[in-house]
């Protein structure tokens, strides 16, 4: 199988993880993925965009390779920040949404309910590597803002007030969280004060194995 290193504006991305879809078997993620082959994760970590504007979009790329296929470890391209190797453990753990998040919407709770609830919900934060699942939020919900973004609109001002939200409200549960990855002084990840990246795709797409649309978020504390 032939293999194009990914890039971003004429400039190399970094690869940050490899996820054998294998060694998620008998785990709850939430994602329709298949069993068996592998996601690569790359972004931009040279600019380390925040994946607010629609000129982002692009900077992270999601590839798939499918079982059998060989991919023989490449080089880091020169101009692209190279992170050490590091074998991660892959545990169950339990995720929840958070308190603002579209997911419970339905709920029609008050805000002071919602506070409360970000109490409670509060030992559920993980600011590790997670696959699938819910994020944890730093800052405020992404799904509105994926599904913002994929309309070629930017995060900013009055932008949740907008028709343009109005009309992508629908929608952004539409959208799942592939990858979390927290900052990691150990292996050079940083990601702003305490930050967290983390990739994001429609569910159809996933379904498709699609990841050409995919949105990288970064938020931090």
């Amino acid at each position: 199988m032939g293999f194009s290193w990914p890039e971003h504006a004429g400039a190399p991305l970094s690869l940050l993880f490899r996820l054998d879809l294998a060694d998620l078997k008998g785990v709850s993620h939430y994602l329709p993925l298949p069993e068996a082959g592998a996601l690569l994760f790359f972004y931009d970590a040279i600019n380390h965009p925040w994946g607010l504007e629609p000129c982002d979009v692009g900077s992270a790329k999601v590839v798939f390779l499918p079982a059998g296929a060989s991919f023989v470890a490449h080089s880091t391209p020169v101009g692209a920040p190279d992170f050490p190797r590091v074998a991660a453990r892959i545990e169950p753990m339990v995720s929840a949404p958070d308190p603002w998040s579209p997911w419970l919407d339905d709920l029609t709770l008050s805000a002071d309910e919602r506070y409360e609830l970000a109490d409670e919900l509060a030992p559920y934060a993980n600011h590790d590597t997670q696959i699938g699942g819910h994020p944890t939020v730093l800052q405020s919900p992404m799904e509105l803002d994926c599904e913002l973004l994929s309309r070629g609109y930017a995060h900013g001002p009055g932008i949740y007030q907008s028709s343009a939200a109005a009309e992508a409200t629908p929608h952004a549960r539409d959208w799942r969280m592939l990858l979390q990855i927290g900052s990691d002084d150990a292996i050079g990840m940083d990601w702003g004060l305490s930050g967290i990246l983390y990739f994001w795709a429609k569910v159809d797409a996933i379904k498709e194995l699609d990841f050409s649309e995919v949105v990288a978020i970064v938020q931090c504390t």
